[in-house]
């Protein structure tokens, strides 16, 4: 069994002005009243998606999705602290805008973002070590985690039989961004058992698995062309599984380049 990596704070970065403010910096941090252990909510809440037929019995299973992540932290204040920082507090917690969460210390160097939920009602102590009791709740409309500062793949002078083996860093099946530059016009490539043909290329081409386009960028414009690319399932689009070695294998033609940013997720 992998080692629980217990975390004593947090810090929230405003995605518009960059700026990075932690837990610590309040005079808070993370509560824990049972030393033995602690509850923690691992995965958001499924949706199983089913469909219905009186003349049957049961339910037809269709797919699962997964609902928003909730982040519950309880969190104690230092009583210097906590007492005269409520509105530097209220601030950082109350913007109407998602931030970017992240635990302190987190060895998988993950992060996501979130907006604070619920309202601020804080127990206050007296004569204590600590000021005040909270559970700050957090929500995650996405609900996975990226890596952090995840760093692409670059796969270059590429012919025909090629071939490259992926890993999936997440422990999810994730969607990544591709940058094609071709030598040839004409490229086919085959995806683990997805075949893929690219045509009239003449400028780097560039697949957008997770949001299902495709596009080349003129002057300084994200300029759509779906009508370059092909798959043998209609317009399905590749993604990288999570629970084998990826292969992508170059049929027909020749590349300059692959760039991958793998967008990895972990749920």
């Amino acid at each position: 069994m992998a080692n629980y990596q217990y975390f004593y704070g947090f810090k929230l970065t405003d995605k518009e002005t960059g700026i990075t403010k932690r837990l610590s910096d309040f005079g808070g941090t993370v509560y824990n009243p049972n030393s033995d252990g602690i509850n923690k909510n691992l995965l958001p809440e499924p949706n199983h998606i089913v469909d219905k037929n009186e003349n049957q019995d049961g339910e037809r299973y269709v797919k699962t999705t997964y609902g928003t992540r909730i982040i519950e932290i309880p969190v104690v204040f230092a009583e210097k602290d906590g007492g005269g920082n409520l509105f530097e507090l209220n601030q950082w917690l109350g913007k109407k805008r998602q931030q970017v969460f992240e635990w302190e210390d987190d060895d998988e160097n993950k992060e996501i973002d979130v907006i604070y939920q619920k309202g601020f009602d804080m127990d206050i102590m007296f004569g204590g070590q600590f000021y005040g009791l909270i559970t700050l709740t957090f929500i995650a409309h996405n609900p996975y985690w990226r890596l952090k500062n995840e760093v692409p793949s670059i796969y270059k002078d590429l012919k025909p039989n090629d071939e490259i083996k992926i890993k999936n860093k997440g422990n999810t099946d994730c969607f990544p961004l591709l940058e094609i530059t071709p030598i040839d016009k004409s490229v086919k490539i085959q995806w683990n058992d997805l075949i893929i043909s690219l045509s009239d290329l003449d400028k780097p081409f560039y697949i957008d698995c997770e949001k299902e386009r495709c596009y080349e960028i003129v002057g300084d414009k994200h300029t759509l062309n779906l009508v370059k690319y092909k798959s043998d399932d209609y317009l399905t689009f590749p993604y990288l599984k999570c629970d084998t070695t990826n292969k992508i294998k170059i049929l027909e033609g020749n590349i300059s380049q692959i760039k991958m940013f793998h967008n990895t997720r972990i749920i």
